[in-house]
């Protein structure tokens, strides 16, 4: 069977999938040293709905994961890559998971 977003159920909160999203979201936004205030402001946004999405509370959609690469100065399908990594060895990359600031 091949493993994709919808194998596990319609909803894609709480897959593999939206982990390696928000994970990937993120550790991308710690390594581009922005707060999810900064990040927030850069993007129009309130802060809250940054720390929904990395909290995986919030699921995103296509145009918003563009919004949030530019954002983090990341080429969308770079920061899909990350995504793609992640999910392909997760043990690599779960070190501070959910942290938010």
């Amino acid at each position: 069977m091949i493993d994709s977003p919808h194998s596990q159920s319609r909803k894609s909160l709480r897959t593999h999938w939206h982990s390696a999203v928000v994970i990937t979201l993120a550790a991308s936004r710690r390594e581009a040293k922005m707060t999810q205030e900064h990040l927030a402001l850069r993007l129009g946004w309130q802060r809250t709905r940054i720390a929904r999405i990395e909290s995986g509370e919030r699921r995103i959609d296509v145009p918003e994961f563009i919004c949030i690469a530019n954002g983090l100065n990341i080429d969308p399908n770079q920061l899909l890559e990350r995504v793609l990594l992640w999910k392909s060895a997760p043990a690599l990359h779960r070190r501070d998971n959910h942290e938010t600031e």
